[in-house]
């Protein structure tokens, strides 16, 4: 019962539990429809009422498989069936139609006793769940009988007979079917091939003794002792499968007129209500014992596994785990590991006597104590001892001996890592601090000089003396002040966005309307002396920062764009609202507005755009049309945008023109809705 073949046959059976498709509704129909013909079949000779139901115990599986909301579905499909059954079978349509309803009933009222008051689906664990198994078996099949006992009263017959026999053939076919809906899940066993084999014999042995004729009546339960064999020894599905194999034997037996029920001289109506008292009680017989069989293999299980884990935790962890008996001054150690032996091997003699030493001195400490003593031994290792007495003996104490050798010297490294973390970050922000300082002192000191050589420049070009080959000499070095000028106001700004503390006084709202009125009265004047078209759309919004810091952001693009834009090309500056760039500190997505400078010029290369914010990058193309420039206005932009809680966004589609966009958050007053 151990080999694949078994396991195979038991996720087969386990299968018949799972809700069913669309095409299983229609088998159930059908067999359903079948069954219930077959019914008649059951009858034995002489008689008029089968002494078995199947219609029953496939109805009250099928309604239990299903999940608790398609139940009324499978009620429905048993009543249509059944009834239609009763209809084609040669009974009125109000027989027929109270036929069906009784059969519907009774599947519900078994699945609704089941399922009171249980929070899952039942299965069958336990002899608890075996009882309240067999108690909705009695109490549906039951009112079945009622049901069926007034229809036919109706009809003008005996209540009683009917009422009796009904009510045990459905008891009979649900207490042996109705199982295969609420088997557990299975415990794999291995059972030896020739107890199979041997037990198989048995009862087909027993089944031919009775059907051959030779035997009394009170023999006729012999079954039932081979089948306790089954229950007790064979998974749950195995043994439900030979009970119901069982019962039908010997009612086919019986039907057929041989067995010793037929050999008995019974009257049909005592041997109908025979026949389902043996399927009944075989079945009862089964359903217990094989349900107390699951119930003691899972405790034997669970025993077994909490021995396992408790066996595997105690011996091979790595926490030194001693039980001792102490007797005045005579400790005698009663169970140890491995890793506690190791520990107290100096202590520890061969006969278990733990005697005096450094670490008993500790356990007796932290037993006085109530608290765990911490101590360095002779090799260097770091020992924590946790001792206590062992609930209800006092004589008794359990000690747990950690070794927190790795962890110290790792807590101490961790700490070492982070005074030198700690060291080193306050040697760069002092060589920050000093370059800040050094940068903003230089570039103020250079400042009078730079402005001094060009006052005296402008000076030198005024005079009408000068030879024309000075002045071209003199255009250089104009030049050159220039590019040394706009590098220190570059250097000047950018340290003076990391040094200012500040901020949060100087914040405004902008109007985006006010930043481009400033930049067109900046750079109209070269963009027409270039011969450019720098035009302004759409302008509306406010945004939040430092004035000075935003406007110098935006200069700084639009710089570059009437920089790099050639004779007869076009500058664009408009704004846009962006819901979608910047994100607030909970995660949300920040409004802001995306001021966007667009212009036709020769672009700007892949491999170039990945550094285009470096500090003193220039481009290729720059160098070799020798534009003016030092490399660090989109460096600028993009450090006064970090700032201001925004960011420099740069592309060149197909290296058509460039689309430089700052992006900034919108002020509170523009997003506030109006009143």
């Amino acid at each position: 019962m151990g080999s694949a073949a078994s396991r195979r046959l038991e996720l087969a059976v386990a299968s018949i539990q799972r809700t069913p498709r669309w095409w299983a509704w229609v088998l159930v129909a059908l067999a359903l429809f079948a069954l219930s013909r077959l019914g008649v079949a059951f009858t034995p000779l002489g008689g008029s009422v089968a002494a078995w139901w199947p219609a029953a115990g496939v109805a009250a599986w099928f309604v239990l498989v299903n999940p608790r909301q398609r139940r009324w579905a499978a009620l429905v499909l048993v009543f249509v069936a059944t009834g239609l059954a009763n209809a084609t079978g040669e009974r009125d349509l109000v027989t027929s139609v109270g036929f069906g309803l009784a059969n519907a009933i009774e599947a519900g009222m078994f699945a609704a006793l089941l399922d009171h008051r249980a929070t899952r689906r039942l299965r069958l664990r336990s002899v608890r769940h075996a009882w309240r198994f067999a108690l909705a078996v009695l109490a549906a099949s039951s009112l079945l009988g009622i049901l069926v006992g007034l229809v036919v009263l109706a009809d003008g017959r005996e209540f009683l007979p009917a009422a009796t026999q009904a009510a045990a053939s459905h008891a009979a076919a649900i207490l042996i079917i109705a199982p295969f809906a609420v088997l557990p899940p299975p415990i794999y066993l291995r059972i030896p091939r020739i107890e199979v084999i041997a037990q198989v014999a048995a009862l087909s042995g027993i089944l031919v003794f009775l059907g051959a004729g030779g035997a009394s009546l009170p023999l006729t339960f012999l079954p039932v002792g081979i089948l306790a064999w089954g229950s007790f020894r064979f998974p749950n599905w195995g043994s439900y499968v030979e009970t119901l194999l069982t019962g039908v034997a010997v009612l086919a037996m019986t039907v057929a007129g041989i067995g010793p029920f037929s050999a008995a001289g019974l009257d049909p109506r005592t041997k109908v209500l025979i026949v389902a008292l043996f399927i009944f009680m075989a079945g009862l017989y089964n359903l217990f014992l094989s349900t107390a069989s699951y119930e003691l293999r899972a405790a034997n299980r669970t025993s077994r596994d909490f021995a396992k884990l408790f066996t595997g935790g105690f011996i091979d962890s790595r926490v030194g785990l001693v039980i001792a008996e102490r007797r005045g001054a005579t400790w005698r150690a009663l169970l140890t590991n491995s890793a506690a032996r190791g520990v107290l091997r100096s202590e520890l003699r061969a006969d278990d006597v733990w005697v005096s030493g450094p670490i008993r001195e500790h356990v007796e400490n932290s037993l006085r104590t109530g608290h765990r003593a911490t101590f360095e031994t002779f090799d260097g290792a770091v020992m924590t001892i946790d001792a206590s007495t062992v609930t209800g003996d006092e004589t008794r104490v359990a000690v747990q001996v950690f070794d927190i050798t790795d962890s110290v010297h790792a807590t101490q490294t961790r700490l070492d890592a982070e005074r030198a973390r700690a060291t080193a970050l306050a040697a760069k922000l002092d060589l920050e601090r000093r370059q800040s300082d050094f940068v903003a002192t230089a570039s103020h000191e250079l400042r009078t000089p730079i402005a001094s050589i060009a006052g005296y420049l402008e000076l030198i070009e005024e005079s009408d003396e000068l030879p024309p080959q000075s002045r071209e000499w003199i255009e250089v070095v104009q030049r050159n002040t220039a590019r040394l000028s706009y590098l220190i106001d570059d250097l000047l700004i950018l340290a003076r966005v990391q040094e200012r503390t500040d901020r949060h006084f100087l914040i405004a709202e902008v109007a985006v309307a006010d930043l481009f009125d400033e930049v067109l009265a900046r750079y109209a004047p070269s963009a027409r002396q270039r011969g450019l078209e720098l035009s302004v759309g759409d302008c509306d919004g406010l945004v939040q920062g430092v004035p000075s810091e935003l406007g110098h952001a935006l200069a700084s693009l639009v710089a570059n764009a009437v920089k790099f834009t050639p004779r007869g090309g076009r500058v664009r500056v408009e704004a846009s609202h962006d819901n979608s760039t910047l994100v607030a500190a909970d995660g949300s997505a920040l409004p802001a507005v995306r001021i966007t400078v667009r212009d036709t010029g020769p672009g700007i290369a892949d491999a170039d755009l990945p550094h285009i914010f470096d500090r003193f990058y220039r481009t290729r193309e720059a160098e070799q049309a020798h534009a003016p420039g030092t490399g660090l206005g989109l460096a600028v932009a993009q450090e006064l945008a970090h700032a201001n809680g925004g960011v420099v966004e740069l592309s060149s589609p197909n290296r058509e023109g460039v689309i430089a966009a700052l992006i900034v958050p919108m002020a509170d007053e523009w997003i506030r809705p109006a009143p």
